[in-house]
């Protein structure tokens, strides 16, 4: 399963890949990537692991970043290499806000309910509630709870 460039960690087949790697026998000549964020979302490990494998003589090349040849080209890599790193940093707050949003508005968010807890839109009996209808996780075993209630006793069942 693909991971996000935001960081190495759980990113099995990456670091897969760097292992084969140190061996010279495995070693290809290049490295073909879509673009360079899909390599690294991060500066410093995007920075590190083209280093790494550019000292190993394996080229690293992107299809869709225009990268000039010559001494200008890492220049410009780097600047991609920031962007990258930016529009991940972007996107999370925005993703962030985004569920916040939704828990405001909806009193809930969308998505898998946290172990032991079942989805189930009921009445909203809540007069903090502003709509007619509101989505509450119940126990896989009985009463409905809000959100904040559920994510308490989940907190409580993991310790």
């Amino acid at each position: 399963m693909a991971r996000s460039g935001g960081s190495t960690v759980g990113r099995e087949d990456f670091n897969r890949m760097l292992d084969l790697y140190r061996t010279p026998s495995q070693r290809p000549h290049g490295l073909l990537l879509w673009n360079y964020a899909r390599f690294a979302r991060d500066l410093d490990d995007a920075i590190y692991y083209k280093a790494l494998l550019r000292n190993r003589q394996i080229a690293v090349h992107s299809l869709t970043d225009p990268i000039p040849e010559g001494q200008y080209g890492r220049i410009i890599e780097f600047f991609i290499d920031i962007s990258n790193e930016e529009k991940r940093r972007q996107t999370s707050t925005d993703a962030r806000r985004g569920l916040r949003d939704l828990v405001l508005r909806y009193g809930c968010v969308s998505g898998v309910p946290p172990i032991g807890f079942k989805r189930e839109p009921i009445p909203a009996t809540n007069p903090e509630t502003t709509s007619s209808a509101a989505c509450f996780f119940a126990p896989a075993c009985g009463s409905p709870l809000y959100v904040h209630t559920a994510y308490a006793c989940a907190r409580k069942m993991i310790g």
